[in-house]
Formats: structure tokens, sequence, C-alpha cells
């Protein structure tokens, strides 16, 4: 700890070097060498990533995404904007997770181009799908509980799919699955 609090008093006295301010408002954001204020963490990230700081851009993504997801994103598309590999790779990730491909695939081959072997891996599993092989089967029985539904079991699985995956049942209508088992049929 002692060690962290040289390392923060030395950040503060360097004065104007945006890494080393940048490297503060961290220090500030997580109460490493210092009493944790977001506040000032936030402020000094801010104002890092005015002067074109990309790492204060990344820091600001995490610091605000629970509490301001729109200045959040905000700021982790200018720092993707300025080509960081990390930020390109958060971003295409998000937009992966709501569904928008075509945004993730530009952006993971922005990310690939630069060098990241992460994102390189996300193109080829964009670009290969899913094996049908590698798909599991659903069954359900247990019934949704709701006395007016009829059909109970299936909106029980539909709403299940939906929490965990964000899949619903317009999602089912223009696939073509199809159970073989994958042995010889034989009688019981």
């Amino acid at each position: 700890k002692k060690c962290y609090k040289k390392a923060f008093d030395l950040l503060s006295s360097v004065g104007t070097n945006v890494e080393a301010q940048t490297t503060l408002g961290e220090m500030y954001l997580k109460g490493i060498g210092c009493v944790q204020d977001k506040n000032k963490g936030v402020n000094s990230l801010i104002s890092c990533a005015q002067k074109g700081s990309v790492r204060a851009c990344r820091l600001l993504y995490f610091a605000l995404k629970n509490t301001d997801e729109k200045r959040a994103i905000m700021h982790l598309v200018q720092a993707a904007e300025r080509d960081d590999v990390d930020s390109l790779f958060i971003l295409a990730s998000l937009h992966l997770s709501n569904g928008n491909m075509s945004s993730a695939e530009k952006l993971f081959v922005r990310g690939a181009g630069l060098g990241d072997a992460r994102a390189v891996t996300q193109l080829k599993k964009l670009k290969e799908g899913i094996d049908g092989e590698d798909l599991n089967v659903l069954l359900g029985s247990i019934p949704y509980d709701d006395e007016k539904t009829s059909e109970k079991v299936k909106l029980n699985i539909l709403n299940i799919l939906n929490q965990k995956y964000d899949i619903t049942e317009t999602d089912f209508l223009s696939s073509e699955l199809e159970i073989v088992p994958a042995f010889k049929a034989r009688s019981l």
C-alpha cells in the first residue's frame, strides 16, 4: 500500500502529462493509493479523454456503463474511432449481443486488420455459424405458472430461452430444425 501511495503522490505531482493523469483518474476510481473518489476519477478521465487519451475513454466506459450507459458507449466509440483494439472488440461484442451482426462484423474486421487475435477468432465463429452437431435438444415438462395460458409448457420454455438468450418465438419462424437421433432406431 505504501508503494501505491508513493505512486499516487508522484503522479499527482506530474501535472499535465495525459497518461499520468489517466492513471491518476483510474487510481481515484479504484481507490488505489488514495481514498476512493469516483467523481474525481471520472472528471480526471473526462479531461484526459478530451485531450486524446484512448485509455481514458475505455476506462470511462467501464466507470459509467452501469450508471450512464449512453455516455459510457459514447466514450467507447471515441476510443474505437482511434483504432483502440480493446474498444473495438468490446463495441463489436456489444453489437453482437444485441443481434446487430453486420455492425459487429465490421468492427471485428477492423480489429482483425489491426492485429487483434480475438477479433480474428470471432470472425471465424461468425462465418462458420453453429454446426447442428453442436446443438443440444431442449425438452420441457414444467408448465408456466399462469391459469389463463393454454400452452403452458411451451410458454415456459420460450420464457427461459428469452431470459437466457434473448430468443423469442418469432426467431424460430424462419429456422429449419429437425431432430435426428445419432444412433440406429430400435424398439424398446
